[in-house]
C-alpha cells in the first residue's frame, strides 16, 4: 500500500468461487489491511461441504462483508452458502443474531443482512449482507448469458459477458458507493 499510495480505506478483496474461498482466508489472515471483502459462489464452511479444507482458525474480522449466492449453484446449496454467512457473521463479525434483517427484496434477489456487529469498521450500508440470486448458478452475479457486446476472447467472442449487476450492492456494503438517494460525502 505505501508504494501505490492507495488509501487504505480503498483496499478490498472480492473472490468468486475458490477465489471466494481465498477472499474469506485473506479477510482472517489480511484483515488489518484489507478494508474490506466480497464473495459469490463458496460457503464460509467449506470443511463441513465434504471438501474438507477449513479456510478458518481462529478468525476474527472486523471489516464488512458482502456475499452472494445461486439458487442453482451446482457445488454449493442455498443452505450451505447462507448458513455459511450466518456463520461467519455471528462467530468471525461479532453479530448480533437479532439484528438480522431483510435489507432488499426485488424480482430475482432478496437479501440479509445484519445491523449490528461488534467492532466492524462501518462506512458502507451493513455490516455484513448475504444476497440470494433466484435462478442463478455458479458464477458471480450479473454475469448474463448473452449481451450486446459480448467480451473477446482468442477464438472470437465469448458466450457471455459480465454487467456484474451485483457489484454495486456489494460496493454499497463496503462502503465505496453511497446508498441509493443517499446524500454525498465530501
Amino acid at each position: 500500500r505505501s508504494e501505490s499510495g492507495v488509501a487504505a480505506d480503498k483496499v478490498f478483496a472480492f473472490g468468486f468461487s475458490f477465489g471466494a474461498g481465498m477472499t474469506y482466508r485473506l479477510s482472517c489472515e489480511l484483515g488489518d489491511l484489507i478494508h474490506g471483502f466480497a464473495v459469490s459462489g463458496m460457503t464460509w464452511e467449506l470443511d463441513a461441504s465434504g471438501l474438507g479444507m477449513p479456510f478458518h482458525d481462529n478468525c476474527a474480522s472486523s471489516r464488512p462483508l458482502w456475499a452472494g449466492s445461486g439458487t442453482r449453484d451446482v457445488f454449493f446449496s442455498i443452505k450451505q452458502m447462507e448458513g455459511g454467512w450466518t456463520t461467519y457473521a455471528e462467530d468471525v463479525m461479532g453479530c448480533v443474531p437479532a439484528s438480522r434483517v431483510v435489507s432488499h427484496e426485488s424480482a430475482g434477489v432478496s437479501c440479509e443482512a445484519y445491523t449490528d456487529c461488534a467492532g466492524v469498521d462501518l462506512t458502507g450500508t451493513h455490516p455484513t449482507e448475504h444476497c440470494t440470486y433466484i435462478e442463478m448458478g455458479h458464477k458471480w452475479p450479473g454475469e448474463m448469458p448473452a449481451c450486446a457486446n459480448p467480451l473477446p476472447t482468442a477464438r472470437g467472442p465469448a458466450p457471455y459477458c459480465t454487467t456484474l449487476a451485483a457489484t454495486p450492492r456489494a460496493l454499497r456494503t463496503l462502503g465505496l458507493l453511497p446508498a441509493p438517494n443517499a446524500a454525498p460525502t465530501a
